[in-house]
C-alpha cells in the first residue's frame, strides 16, 4: 500500500517538470543558477546522450558511433537517454551543425543548434548534420524530471571529426544541401509568420481600438467623414492585412512539414483570435445608424466592443505563447513582448484618467459658463424691474 502511494506521489510530482529554459544560444543557454521551483544543475551520470548511424530508419546498438569521434558531412541520430527508470523534458544545444527533430513535440531555433523538447519521455531522439568542415563539437543538455526538480546537467566533452568513419552497411549519406535549405525555408516561414502576427495583434489592433475609444473630441463631423473613424477604419483593414498573411505564412509551413492544425494552444488562440477579429471587422461595416438612436444600435455598439476586447486579449495571448518557442531567434522575445504589453496597458491606463480628468474640467467650465449666464439674466431682469418703478416715482 505504502509503495503505491509513493508511486502516486513521485508520477504527480515528478512527471509533470520541465527545465527552465533561457532565450540565448550555445552554453548560455543552459542555467547556471536555480531558476523558479528548480534547483541549481547537478551534473547527473545517468544521462547519456548516443550517437547512431541510421538504416532504414533504424538505430540501435549495433550502429553506435565510437566515443568521442563523429562523421563530418553525415546525417547521424542523437539519443538523449534520462535514465532507466526516469522521463524527463530536455533542452540540447551544440556549438556547430544542425539539430533536427525526430518528432512533432520539439522547438528547433539558434539556427538550427538549439531543440527543446516538450513531451517527457525515457529517451529523446534527434537527428544531427554534422559540420562537413571537422571543427570540433561539443554537446551541452540539461533535463528536468518533475516541477521541483534539480536540474540535470550533461557535457559530452570535445568530440572530434574523423573521416575515416563508415556506415556498417558502406553506404555513404553526407548530409544534403536540401535538408539545410528546408531548415532555412520553414524557420523563415515562421519567423516572418511571427513577425506579421506581432503586427496585427500587438500593434495595429490596438492602435485601432485606442482610435476609436479616444477619438477626436473637437471634431464636429459625423458618420465616416469623422476623422477618428477613418483613422480607425484603415488601420483594421491594416491589422486584418496582416493577421491574414500570418495566416497564409503559418499555412505554408503546414504544408511544407506537414504538421497538423490547432494541435498546440499558440494555435488553438491564434484561430479563435482570427475569427473574433474577421467577425468584428466585418460587422463594423453593418453597423446600424446613429440616428436616430434605436436599441438595435445599442446591442450592436455593446457586441462591437465585447468582440474589440476578445481580439485584443486572443491576439495578445496566441502572440505571446507562439513568441515562448522563439523560432530561429536567440532573443528572448517573450519577455520583450511581456514589456511591450505593460507599456501599452500603461499607455491606455494613463489616456483614459486624462480623459476623466479633462471630462470633468470640461463639465465644471460649463456649469460656470451656466452659473454666470444665469446670474446675468437675473440682473438683467432686476434692472429691468427697477425702471417702471423709478418713473413711477
Amino acid at each position: 500500500m505504502l509503495r503505491a502511494i509513493a508511486l502516486c506521489l513521485y508520477t504527480l510530482v515528478l512527471v509533470s517538470g520541465h527545465p527552465w529554459y533561457l532565450g540565448s544560444c550555445g552554453e548560455h543557454a543552459h542555467p547556471s543558477t536555480r531558476r523558479g521551483p528548480h534547483s541549481a544543475p547537478v551534473d547527473d551520470d545517468q544521462i547519456h546522450l548516443g550517437m547512431y548511424w541510421t538504416i532504414d530508419g533504424e538505430h540501435g546498438p549495433d550502429l553506435a558511433l565510437s566515443a568521442g569521434i563523429f562523421p563530418p558531412g553525415h546525417r547521424v541520430v542523437l539519443q538523449l537517454d534520462c535514465g532507466d527508470t526516469r522521463t524527463c523534458e530536455a533542452l540540447l544545444t551544440v556549438n556547430a551543425g544542425a539539430l533536427g527533430a525526430a518528432d512533432d513535440e520539439s522547438t528547433i531555433s539558434c539556427g538550427s543548434q538549439r531543440i527543446t523538447t516538450k513531451g517527457r519521455r525515457h529517451k529523446h531522439v534527434f537527428v544531427w548534420d554534422a559540420p562537413p568542415d571537422g571543427q570540433a563539437v561539443t554537446f551541452h543538455a540539461t533535463a528536468a524530471t518533475g516541477k521541483r526538480s534539480s536540474f540535470l546537467r550533461y557535457t559530452s566533452g570535445v568530440l572530434q571529426a574523423n573521416n575515416t568513419m563508415v556506415r556498417p552497411d558502406g553506404v555513404q549519406v553526407p548530409t544534403s544541401r536540401t535538408a539545410e535549405f528546408e531548415l532555412q525555408v520553414t524557420s523563415t516561414l515562421l519567423s516572418v509568420h511571427g513577425l506579421f502576427a506581432f503586427l496585427a495583434f500587438g500593434l495595429l489592433f490596438p492602435c485601432a481600438a485606442a482610435a476609436a475609444r479616444f477619438r477626436l473630441s473637437g471634431s464636429k463631423a459625423v458618420g465616416y467623414c469623422s476623422p477618428w473613424l477613418r483613422l480607425h477604419t484603415r488601420l483594421v483593414v491594416a491589422a486584418l492585412v496582416a493577421s491574414v498573411l500570418a495566416l497564409v505564412l503559418v499555412e505554408a509551413f503546414k504544408l511544407h512539414s506537414g504538421d497538423a492544425h490547432l494541435r498546440s494552444w499558440h494555435g488553438t488562440w491564434g484561430a479563435l483570435a482570427m475569427v473574433v477579429a474577421s467577425a468584428q471587422a466585418f460587422g463594423g461595416v453593418a453597423r446600424p445608424a446613429a440616428e436616430p438612436p434605436t436599441a438595435a444600435r445599442v446591442y450592436w455598439l455593446l457586441g462591437h466592443r465585447a468582440a474589440a476586447v476578445a481580439t485584443l486579449v486572443g491576439g495578445i495571448v496566441a502572440t505571446a505563447l507562439g513568441l515562448q518557442k522563439q523560432i530561429a531567434s536567440a532573443l528572448p522575445l517573450a519577455p520583450l513582448f511581456t514589456v511591450w504589453v505593460i507599456l501599452c496597458a500603461a499607455c491606455w491606463v494613463g489616456a483614459e484618467v486624462r480623459a476623466l480628468l479633462l471630462s470633468r474640467t470640461d463639465g465644471g467650465a460649463q456649469l460656470t459658463k451656466s452659473s454666470f449666464a444665469t446670474a446675468a439674466h437675473a440682473s438683467t431682469n432686476d434692472a429691468n424691474a427697477e425702471i417702471p418703478m423709478a418713473r413711477m416715482n
